[in-house]
């Protein structure tokens, strides 16, 4: 059997092993030992990147490939480089070569998606903010997860926090994720999410029009009370109502909530509940 795993190992130049004690590929490329061709799939979220990997030193190399590198593209090309969400670690020996499919999210939102057969360079690892998240993303097998780009947005360009998740969201992994990215940026918890419009096909690959809001609403009646619930403008007039007047015994009370702000100019706006005619909460919003 030993034997049969040697020739194994010899035809096809790869080996693995649970305990290498891994180099960076940046410092392997700039040694001279390995070649690498990093190329784009398309697109910008998940198993995006395929780099092939040649041993070109005389002995076997330890290879590892970061969860929170950052891939770069040529700024010519005005698209985005990409982050890599899920760490690869393996042994190439003498001559051999490899491919590698890497995981990975866009981390400049004002430019395009990368192409299929885009070609990047090995670059440098992000900034220290950026390399935690990505190495959440990893242990948490976030790859795919279109809020886990958002996530990375608010780092790399400080977009919305709310655009991650809200505390009413049924998803545990985007309450950990939310929560994570908080606690990164010494942030409150949003009590509201903003959904954006899709992507315009031949602009940024983020698109800053917000589509949506959502939420949920708990709250407390002490005595039988009228409620209201609507979308204000912070000079206070309601732009939308959610419902009113609605009669409430005492108790405790929960619900979901959607307005539709597509359209309506960027700023802050609020959501108000009212007992009574009182105003009793209030979420701020930015969109």
């Amino acid at each position: 059997m030993k034997i049969k795993i040697a020739l194994l190992i010899a035809a096809t130049g790869i080996t693995f092993s649970l305990n290498a004690k891994s180099v960076s590929i940046e410092k392997l490329i700039i040694e001279g030992k390995i070649f690498a061709e990093i190329i784009s799939k398309g697109g910008h979220i998940g198993c995006v990147i395929e780099m092939k990997v040649k041993n070109i030193s005389g002995s076997q190399q330890e290879i590892k490939i970061e969860a929170g590198r950052r891939l770069d593209m040529p700024d010519s090309l005005n698209r985005q480089d990409i982050l890599v969400s899920k760490e690869e670690e393996f042994i190439l020996a003498a001559g051999g070569t490899k491919t590698i499919e890497i995981h990975g999210f866009c981390c400049q939102a004002s430019k395009g998606s990368p192409g299929k057969g885009d070609k990047f360079t090995i670059g440098k690892m992000a900034d220290s903010l950026l390399i935690k998240l990505a190495r959440f993303i990893d242990k948490n097998n976030l790859w795919k997860s279109s809020n886990a780009q958002n996530a990375v947005w608010v780092l790399s360009d400080k977009k919305n926090i709310a655009g991650i998740a809200h505390l009413g969201d049924t998803c545990k992994a985007n309450l950990l994720l939310l929560d994570f990215v908080c606690k990164l940026i010494n942030y409150k918890l949003p009590e509201y999410q903003v959904h954006y419009k899709p992507a315009t096909q031949n602009g940024s690959v983020f698109n800053d029009n917000a589509l949506k809001i959502t939420g949920r609403m708990e709250y407390f009646c002490k005595t039988n009370s009228a409620v209201s619930f609507g979308f204000y403008e912070v000079d206070g007039d309601l732009a939308m109502p959610f419902f009113t007047e609605k009669y409430h015994n005492p108790g405790n009370y929960a619900f979901n909530w959607e307005f539709n702000v597509d359209g309506l100019p960027k700023g802050k706006y609020q959501v108000r509940l009212r007992m009574d005619g009182q105003v009793v909460k209030v979420i701020n919003i930015d969109i």
